[in-house]
């Protein structure tokens, strides 16, 4: 596959493919039949690749890329040309799925760097989006997440524990180093074991056997059919902690639910706008006579939920981890249990986590932001209460 990759150059600048993917600081690649080939890096949105991009070792270095403020004009991708990246980036099984979903998400190792790839079909061709995930399973520190909120999760032995927010907010880095985090503990620091089994699509990061800990790591689509036949196959397996990489519908949360309540701790995502939000979302899936519940079970084993966003950090090219969070207490079960998502704001204001607005003042103090971060922020957070 990378053979048929070192082919491709682009016809504006002629950067090739690798040289493209190993541009420092970059996070997201995107070639769509129709549209110019634009890229991203966290914290920032789409810029298209300029037609003046210099080739040369400057662009694999970490620093931010110079030509990321220019807003030059590049020409749409044929279709043949993203046909290309796709065969080259597909097994012929592989292309075959694609075109038989008219989708595909799957892990590639490319030059030296590891992406999470999803291929669309569209109307005038394939949408291709290449996410660099990180060389290794990042620390708690290494991505700004609290050591104090975490090893407060990590004393969890059963129960539910969610990352929520929206499409590349950093849900999946997240989890995977606080599952990191805590199996390394449970093996080295309390000299046991656990087992892990996790339920991916794809599967991004490769976690580490510490100790005499097992790690099964499942792809869905590939080892399992569906999130939720994995849960309730992992049921039989005896495992301590289960990692499901999102909660996508109301069978799978229901079966995380069941083994929340076994007695297994199960770590999963799920799309929101808020710790409320994600939560009314959640039940919402089911139908009214369903969620009562839905709401006991959430108010009975939900052990933690936060929502965070990635901002541009403050005189640096790195990010800021601004995060809601939320542990459970008498007072926020009560809530959830009545389906009172909007009084959980006070709950967290009241010691059981951190609100959102209340997170970006204490990044705003320690200069983690800017000011015109921090208010750009705070404006859309008023807009959507």
């Amino acid at each position: 596959m990378v053979c048929e990759l070192d082919k491709i150059a682009f016809p504006d600048n002629k950067l090739t493919f690798q040289e493209l993917l190993t541009i420092g600081q970059v996070s997201d690649f995107h070639f769509t039949v129709g549209s110019a080939p634009s890229i991203s890096y966290p914290g920032r949105g789409l810029v298209p690749l300029p037609k003046s991009l210099a080739k040369g070792p400057s662009t694999a270095t970490g620093d931010r890329p110079s030509f990321l403020h220019r807003q030059t004009k590049v020409d749409p991708l044929s279709e043949e040309f993203v046909e290309q990246i796709v065969r080259g980036i597909c097994s012929d099984k592989e292309y075959e799925v694609l075109l038989n979903n008219k989708g595909l998400d799957l892990a590639r190792e490319l030059y030296g760097c590891r992406f999470r790839v999803s291929i669309r079909s569209a109307y005038m061709g394939f949408a291709v989006t290449m996410r660099k995930l990180p060389s290794k399973i990042m620390s708690i520190s290494d991505i700004g997440f609290p050591t104090s909120v975490y090893g407060l999760i990590a004393t969890e032995s059963s129960g539910l524990i969610l990352v929520t927010g929206s499409t590349s907010s950093g849900k999946s880095t997240t989890l995977t180093s606080i599952v990191d985090g805590i199996i390394k503990e449970r093996a080295i620091k309390r000299s046991g074991s656990a087992k892990l089994i996790t339920l991916e699509d794809p599967i991004e990061a490769l976690f580490r056997s510490y100790g005499s800990t097992q790690v099964v790591q499942r792809q869905v689509g590939l080892h399992v059919a569906s999130f939720e036949q994995g849960v309730k196959d992992s049921l039989r397996d005896k495992p301590d902690i289960i990692y499901v990489g999102e909660l996508r519908d109301k069978e799978t949360i229901r079966a995380a639910l069941t083994a929340a309540s076994t007695g297994h701790l199960v770590l999963s995502t799920y799309h929101g706008e808020s710790v409320p939000n994600a939560l009314q979302g959640i039940c919402s899936r089911f139908s009214e006579g369903e969620q009562l519940a839905v709401r006991h079970d959430l108010a009975t084993y939900l052990r933690f939920i936060s929502y965070q966003k990635i901002l541009p950090r403050e005189g640096s090219n790195g990010v800021a981890l601004a995060m809601e969070y939320l542990f459970s207490s008498h007072g926020s079960r009560n809530q959830i249990q009545k389906g009172n998502f909007g009084q959980l704001y006070n709950s967290m204001l009241g010691g059981s986590g951190l609100p959102f607005d209340k997170a970006l003042i204490g990044l705003k103090t320690q200069k983690a932001i800017s000011e015109e971060v921090y208010r750009t922020e705070m404006r859309l957070l008023q807009a959507i209460k």
